[in-house]
């Protein structure tokens, strides 16, 4: 099993490509890794990291699965469209909107 990753949360944009959430009978650590073999490059990390990343959803934990583009808006909104998912911008706001939309 891969650690998670404990990105900053300084503004950065990242690319959430799957999102594992800790239902009662989820094999979590297995979930997480099946989600990172089929998004090669992937990151992941834990419930709530910053703010703006949802801790949980119905009462389970969220763990994003994510690829990491930096301060490079740019490249995230154009990696989203190429492969889907959802962009968030990392940082305390607690604002859960994709800034490519």
């Amino acid at each position: 099993m891969v650690n998670a990753s404990a990105p900053a949360c300084d503004g950065r944009t990242i690319l959430i490509v799957d999102s594992v959430i800790a239902r009662p009978g989820t094999d979590v650590p297995r979930a997480i890794a099946d989600s990172m073999r089929a998004h090669s490059g992937s990151a992941y990390t834990l419930p709530g990291q910053c703010p703006s990343l949802r801790a949980q959803y119905e009462g389970s934990d969220v763990y994003a699965i994510y690829r990491d583009y930096g301060q490079d808006k740019t490249a995230a909104c154009t990696a989203r469209r190429n492969l889907g998912g959802h962009a968030r911008v990392l940082d305390s706001s607690g604002n859960y909107g994709d800034p490519c939309d």
